[in-house]
This record gives structure tokens, C-alpha cells and sequence, in this order.
């Protein structure tokens, strides 16, 4: 059993409160308890950095905090944090990696299906792994996190012109799955895909009809939210892969860390065929792409997807959501 001493002890439960300046370098494992009313805690692996001459500090070791997912929407990689608030939204140097912002990726999912890679695991365009090439580096008494953090998992993607995009698996749920609403977000955390999903349909005027998806809800909510549950609800694709975060965040006794239950969320991408992103990352070879963070992702246009709300229909046109800083106000069409 899991003590509840140890779930409410974990190292750190925010960002350090000291006068140093951190970078939020990489996320981790997951910290998954068994109360189902609690949400998972992410590692969040910090580098401490000298902000005036933007460098890292040399022999300063990497540290790791836990962070409750939802929280990630303002604690993303490459920004800078002390006493606990943001002061620099992105670093653009990453020492031997050329960053670059607003780099476009189109992908499709009938010729080269989504995949999930550990951090470990070696990369044919790379020839090597992630482990190996973006390093953590942890302090010796805390050696033993490596074998926890190496099974980290990563969305790989193949882009239209042969690019292998590696995201985040965190990072891929924090921006692609409802970004504009943390309950959707946080039930998917806690439950299986039905269960998190149907406080928030009206099944009645749900259905599959001519070859569309009338989706009921019980109030308005934004275009990308809609058509994620409506794809959740219908789509056998996306049900699928949206199930493996659920099914990857089951309770077990496996393993521990820090006294807590260990989980490796699985995030792929919920649209059936194609995807469209917008991002910021780092190149790691002239054919490997490490995004640190999605600003634009396509909402799937696959299936027209109409909303039944009091009864009136209301066609769902918008392509794109933007994320993190751009406020996106979309609009429901009569």
C-alpha cells in the first residue's frame, strides 16, 4: 500500500524558491497515486543558468521538481523560473543544438503512423538516443533516477518531407488534447476515455449520422474541445490512441520512486490522418527535429462534426488552435 505520508512528502511539489535562476530543460515520469481524485505529478527536470550571460553553470547538477500536470501549461521546457515565477518565456541557447522557432511539420498518419519511443531507445535518423545526446546531469546520489528517466516515452512523428519529429509525450498532451479546458484535461489523467468524457456529452443527441458526428452537449464550449470529444466518442482511431494515456497511468505496484508509484504516460496524436503543427525546438541532426514546445496544432477536419446544443446545430469549422501565449477566440457558427 502507498503510504499517504509519502504522497503528500514528495521532494519538491513546486519550483524551487531560492534565488537561482532554472531552466526548465526536460519532463520526466509520472507520479501516479492511487486516489483517483488526485492527479498525477510530472518530473520536471531543471538546469541552473547564469540569466545575465545566458549560459548554463558549469559543475551545477540538474535537479528534478514534481509538478502537477495541469500546471505545465505555463511551466514549459525552455523557459526560465525563480522563486517560483516565470522571468523569461524562452531560451533560444542550447549550447551545441541550433534552436529554432515557428518551424512548421505536416504529417500523415496513413503513410507513417504515430509511434512512442523511450528516451533510451537509439533513433535511426540519429543513430543514437535522446539519452545520449540531450543529457541529464544528475548529481551522484541521484544515479538511481536514470534507469526511471531513460524510460521517459517520446511521440515520434515522420513528416511529409521525411523528418523525424520527436515531442514530448507530456508536451504532445499538454498542447494537442482540449488545451482550452483543464477539466476535460485533468479526467483524462483519472480516468478511461469514456468515463472522462461523459459528464460533458448529452448522449441523446449524440449519433453517427451520414457519415458525420453530431455531437450533444450540454453547454457551448470552444471548436477544438468539441472536436476532440467528438472524436473520442466516435472515431475508432482516435478512441485508441487517446486510451493508451489511460491504460499507461493504471495503478500497480511495479515500481517506485521516491517513495511513489512510477507511470510513463503514452500521448499520441487523436487525429485519425493528418496533423499540422507549429513549434519551437532543437535540430539535433539535419533529419531529427526535438520540438520543446507546440504554439499551433490542426483540430482533424477529417469527418464534419456538428454540435447539438439546445437542440440547435451548430457546423464546426476551425482548423487550428493556437497554444501557450496566443489567446485564441474561436468562433461557433449558426
Amino acid at each position: 500500500m502507498l503510504e499517504n505520508n509519502k504522497t503528500q512528502n514528495l521532494p519538491y511539489q513546486k519550483l524551487l524558491g531560492n534565488d537561482d535562476y532554472y531552466l526548465v530543460l526536460n519532463y520526466g515520469a509520472a507520479i501516479k497515486l492511487k486516489n483517483e481524485s488526485q492527479i498525477p505529478n510530472i518530473q520536471v527536470v531543471l538546469r541552473k543558468v547564469d540569466i545575465v550571460n545566458q549560459t548554463f553553470i558549469k559543475n551545477s547538477h540538474d535537479i528534478i521538481v514534481y509538478i502537477p500536470i495541469p500546471e505545465l501549461d505555463a511551466v514549459r521546457i525552455g523557459s526560465i523560473w525563480k522563486k517560483r515565477e516565470r522571468v523569461l518565456k524562452k531560451r533560444r541557447d542550447f549550447d551545441n543544438f541550433e534552436y529554432t522557432e515557428d518551424i512548421n511539420f505536416n504529417f500523415d498518419f496513413t503513410i507513417n503512423s504515430p509511434q512512442i519511443l523511450k528516451f533510451d531507445e537509439k533513433i535511426a535518423s540519429l543513430e543514437n538516443s535522446l539519452s545520449n545526446i540531450y543529457k541529464i546531469n544528475f548529481q551522484k546520489s541521484e544515479q538511481y533516477k536514470i534507469p526511471y528517466f531513460n524510460k521517459t516515452n517520446y511521440t515520434k512523428l515522420i513528416s511529409d518531407t521525411g523528418i523525424t519529429v520527436l515531442i514530448p509525450a507530456i508536451e504532445l498532451f499538454v498542447s494537442a488534447y482540449t488545451p482550452e479546458h483543464k477539466l476535460i484535461k485533468q479526467r483524462l489523467l483519472q480516468f478511461n476515455i469514456d468515463k472522462a468524457i461523459e459528464d460533458f456529452i448529452n448522449l441523446d443527441n449524440s449519433k453517427v449520422e451520414n457519415q458525420e458526428y453530431h455531437i450533444g452537449l450540454h453547454r457551448k464550449m470552444e471548436d477544438s474541445n468539441i472536436k476532440f470529444l467528438a472524436y473520442a466518442k466516435f472515431n475508432n482511431i482516435s478512441r485508441k490512441r487517446i486510451s493508451y494515456l489511460s491504460s499507461s497511468l493504471e495503478f500497480s505496484e511495479l515500481e517506485r520512486i521516491d517513495g511513489c508509484q512510477v507511470r510513463y504516460p503514452i500521448v499520441l496524436p487523436y487525429h485519425p490522418i493528418h496533423l499540422f503543427i507549429s513549434s519551437d525546438g532543437l535540430w539535433l541532426n539535419e533529419k531529427t527535429f526535438l520540438v520543446q514546445r507546440i504554439y499551433t496544432i490542426s483540430i482533424p477536419s477529417d469527418i464534419i462534426v456538428k454540435a447539438v446544443i439546445e437542440e440547435k446545430i451548430y457546423n464546426i469549422e476551425k482548423k487550428l488552435f493556437k497554444s501557450g501565449e496566443i489567446e485564441f477566440k474561436p468562433k461557433i457558427v449558426l
